[in-house]
C-alpha cells in the first residue's frame, strides 16, 4: 500500500499540470495506517468510508472550490464539544505513531454554537492534523473546549516550533509556506490554515494564533454561543 501511495504522489507531483493539485485520499474507516501514509506522501486530506455524497463534496470542495462551498454554508446550532470529540477520535493512530500524548478537556455540558456539522468537523480536524504534524516525537498536544464569555472556544496547543514572528501576518493567506517543517516528513501545502480561516469566518467564527506558553503554536477558534 505504501508503495502505491508513494508512486501515485510522485506521478502527480512530477507533472506540471497536476503538481499544485491537492491530493485527497479515500480510505476504509478502519484503516488508519492508510491515513498516515497518505499524509506522509503528499496528501492534504482524507475521506473515510462509509460516506455519503454530501459529506464527500464538503470535504473535497474546500480544496478546489472554496468560494462555492462558503456560499452553500447554512448554519444552525451545533455542539462544539461533540464535533471536537469526533475530530480527536480520528487521530488516535497518528498520535500513537509519533508517541504524542494528548490532553483533551471539555465542559460538562454541550456547548452550542452556530455552524455546519461537516464543515466544522473538517476545520477542527485540520487544526488537530497540523498540531500533530509539527509536533516532535514524544511531545504533548493540549485541546480544550470551553465557554469564554459570550463565545464558545476550541483551543489547541502543541510543543512544536510555533510560528516565526515575521510570518504571523501571512499565516492565513493562501499557499503560505512557513519556515517550520513537519517533524516526520508529512506534506504541507500551505492551504490548510487558509481554508480553516475562510470556513470558520463563513460560519460567523474567528480564528486566532498566539505563541503557546509551552513554546509551540496555539490556535483559538471562537463562535458566538447559539441562542
Amino acid at each position: 500500500m505504501t508503495r502505491d501511495i508513494a508512486k501515485l504522489s510522485r506521478i502527480l507531483q512530477a507533472n506540471p499540470d497536476t503538481r499544485s493539485t491537492p491530493i485527497i485520499f479515500l480510505s476504509a474507516a478502519d484503516d488508519k495506517s492508510f491515513v498516515i501514509e497518505a499524509l506522509q506522501h503528499g496528501g492534504v486530506d482524507y475521506v473515510t468510508k462509509p460516506f455519503n455524497g454530501a459529506e464527500l463534496l464538503t470535504r473535497v470542495d474546500p480544496h478546489s472550490k472554496l468560494d462555492a462551498i462558503k456560499s452553500r454554508i447554512h448554519t444552525k446550532p451545533v455542539s462544539l464539544k461533540e464535533n471536537a470529540t469526533k475530530a480527536v477520535k480520528n487521530f488516535g493512530q497518528h498520535l500513537r505513531s509519533k508517541g504524542i500524548r494528548l490532553a483533551f478537556h471539555t465542559p460538562p455540558g454541550n456547548l452550542m454554537v452556530p455552524g455546519e456539522e461537516r464543515t466544522l468537523l473538517c476545520c477542527l480536524e485540520n487544526l488537530i492534523s497540523n498540531a500533530i504534524k509539527f509536533s516532535p516525537q514524544g511531545s504533548h498536544v493540549i485541546i480544550g473546549v470551553q465557554p469564554d464569555g459570550p463565545t464558545g472556544e476550541f483551543r489547541i496547543e502543541d510543543e512544536g516550533p510555533g510560528i516565526q514572528a515575521d510570518e504571523v501576518g501571512n499565516l492565513f493567506q493562501k499557499f503560505t509556506r512557513l519556515s517550520a517543517k513537519p517533524t516526520a516528513g508529512e506534506s504541507s501545502t500551505g492551504l490548510g490554515l487558509h481554508i480553516v480561516y475562510e470556513l470558520v469566518c463563513a460560519m460567523r467564527g474567528t480564528v486566532e494564533y498566539e505563541k503557546s506558553q509551552r513554546g509551540g503554536a496555539c490556535f483559538k477558534v471562537r463562535f458566538p454561543l447559539a441562542s
